[in-house]
């Protein structure tokens, strides 16, 4: 089977037309494969369609697009296990001239490069595919969830993906990683206002405030002192972590993200990277004090600072906005050239017909100018000389009729008496 390129027109009409006829004809599964090429890198790909019927009304069915790599050898592959994108196509749809179908909504339900194989689809490739997807049905809105996962150093997180990607991204360069690479914005704005302010705030006020033991109550978790993130030897575990990378506590959120998860450092392995993510970065260590204080106790011992303490609630709002996955959801907005009709260039009256005449309709040029006098006096022909004639003498006798007319005058006299 020839694979179609969805970078030109063909391809792109290929997969309405293909749609447009699985809707038409109630088809529940099909496929067929083809091509996108991003960047040099191109991936031959098969799509395979189902038709979503449900009870409501049929502008209202939805069209689920799996997109999944298939072997050179073999075409067969596990729709449930395999796929790399699932995309959804929904809302109100609308039909051209040609029969083909456009969506108003889309919803991405995953990206996942580790299922994809023969070759491995990378995750920029994957949702550029799904932008030129949007794009060739006009969607106008599109969703996703975005909870990407880095599945490193599995082995000491029960082989569970635990660090979230858009939390390292936010704190890294203040955008997701869906936004850097295909706009897509996360509807709750307050974490681009909490990234902000947890992007400023130095490490220190976090462990100042998480190892001060007057600030701990009853009801919270609180570690010993010989194995917990307030021991000595987790602190300086920590510590000797950020060395490696000329990092210390002095440093900010910002910092410590954008070096700690630069994956191009060999001088940081994954589990060093999750011993940061999960003491530093995601650990939700409540201290209800904090939130209640008013004024702090002189003979309190080490005596907690007010900007650490200000820094330090800040820090109470992010980590659960950062990790709730209902406020996960990001969205993009997609606007399309209006096409504006072509006119007609023959001429038309208010009735929208072409003036005609007697002999048949008139057709006249809507560019024609007007001509002035000078112009209608030239000759119609220009190649033509036209010369004067001059009158030609004629060499025959002089005849004098003089006689003739008397007599017709006396014949007519003669005929009146």
């Amino acid at each position: 089977m020839v694979a179609l390129s969805l970078n030109n027109d063909e391809g792109k009409n290929q997969l309405l037309n293909y749609v447009a006829k699985v809707i038409d004809s109630g088809i529940i599964h099909s496929n067929r494969n083809y091509q996108f090429l991003i960047k040099g890198s191109s991936r031959t790909f098969k799509i395979k369609i189902h038709n979503r019927k449900n009870h409501h009304e049929d502008a209202q069915k939805t069209i689920l697009l799996y997109i999944y790599t298939i072997a050179h050898k073999k075409e067969i592959s596990d729709l449930e296990k395999h796929f790399c994108l699932k995309l959804e196509l929904k809302g109100n749809r609308t039909k051209n001239k040609r029969r083909q179908y456009f969506f108003t909504e889309s919803y991405i339900h995953g990206i996942y490069k580790h299922k994809c194989s023969d070759p491995i689809m990378k995750g920029k490739f994957i949702v550029q595919l799904a932008e030129n997807i949007n794009k060739i049905f006009k969607v106008k809105t599109s969703k996703l969830l975005d909870d990407s996962r880095l599945p490193i150093c599995l082995e000491n997180s029960d082989n569970n993906a635990i660090i979230s990607l858009k939390t390292i991204k936010l704190l890294q360069i203040g955008k997701t990683w869906y936004e850097k690479e295909a706009g897509f914005k996360l509807e709750d704005t307050k974490q681009y206002e909490l990234a902000k302010k947890v992007q400023k705030i130095p490490l220190s006020s976090f462990l100042n405030i998480a190892t001060n033991s007057n600030l701990h109550t009853l009801t919270e978790s609180y570690i010993k002192l010989d194995e917990g993130l307030e021991s000595t030897k987790q602190i300086e575990k920590i510590e000797t972590i950020l060395k490696k990378v000329k990092l210390s506590k002095e440093n900010t959120f910002q910092e410590i993200t954008r070096d700690i998860f630069d994956f191009s450092n060999p001088e940081i392995n994954n589990c060093e990277r999750l011993e940061i993510w999960s003491t530093i970065i995601s650990n939700n260590l409540i201290r209800k004090k904090v939130e209640t204080l008013k004024e702090i106790p002189t003979w309190w011992k080490p005596q907690p600072g007010q900007k650490d303490i200000d820094n330090y609630k800040i820090l109470m709002k992010w980590w659960p906005a950062a990790s709730n996955w209902t406020a996960s959801t990001s969205k993009k907005t997609y606007t399309y050239p209006i096409e504006v009709p072509k006119k007609s260039s023959r001429p038309s009256t208010k009735n929208n017909r072409r003036p005609s005449t007697a002999f048949g309709r008139l057709v006249t040029s809507s560019t024609a100018k007007p001509t002035s006098l000078d112009e209608l006096a030239k000759p119609k022909n220009p190649r033509k000389k036209i010369t004067k004639k001059t009158p030609v003498k004629s060499t025959a006798p002089i005849i004098n009729n003089s006689n003739l007319k008397k007599k017709k005058r006396k014949n007519n006299k003669k005929k009146i008496n």
